[in-house]
């Protein structure tokens, strides 16, 4: 299964501790090179999540992969995205993966209108905590941190805790 990333969804991830078990589930993740510059600024930020992003680079688990310069401008300027969001998609298009990772609002809403199939860190943490060995316990402090670190509404995240088929503490 092929997987692009935007830098939202990579950052929750690592925030969230859920960006490891993301590797594996999905034998890695490509990202496209103007999401990691994005990276390169929070490591000079001194962000924790950027250096775990960037040793995954390093591994291989993440791929830094083109995006065409004309269909980012192209999602830049029909629809107002930021220059990461839009190389994402357009690298997600180019490549014809098979899932997107995206958390921001404005980019979700695009891809709603292109027909991107797209997943969520918050979606991701359910569908996870239902599919490989993840200790309930970790699936809902996962969650945790991503309702402090994530623009999730309170009904997201109790429905997230929900179906997890944890209580909030």
């Amino acid at each position: 299964m092929l997987v692009v990333s935007d830098s939202s969804t990579l950052i929750l991830l690592a925030k969230s501790g859920l960006l490891d078990h993301a590797l594996v589930y999905f034998s890695g993740i490509a990202i496209p090179s103007e999401v990691d510059a994005e990276i390169a600024e929070g490591l000079r930020g001194g962000h924790e999540d950027a250096l775990l992003i960037r040793e995954r680079i390093r591994q291989g688990k993440i791929r830094v992969v083109a995006a065409t310069l004309e269909s980012t401008l192209r999602l830049q300027n029909e629809y107002g995205l930021g220059v990461g969001e839009a190389a994402s998609i357009a690298a997600y298009l180019r490549l014809n993966a098979d899932l997107f990772g995206v958390d921001d609002g404005k980019a979700i809403r695009v891809c709603r209108l292109l027909g991107v199939r797209f997943f969520t860190a918050l979606s991701l943490s359910i569908h996870l905590s239902k599919t490989i060995p993840f200790p309930k316990g970790d699936a809902i402090a996962c969650v945790g941190e991503l309702e402090k670190h994530g623009r999730y509404t309170k009904d997201e995240i109790l429905l997230a805790l929900d179906e997890i088929g944890g209580v909030r503490k």
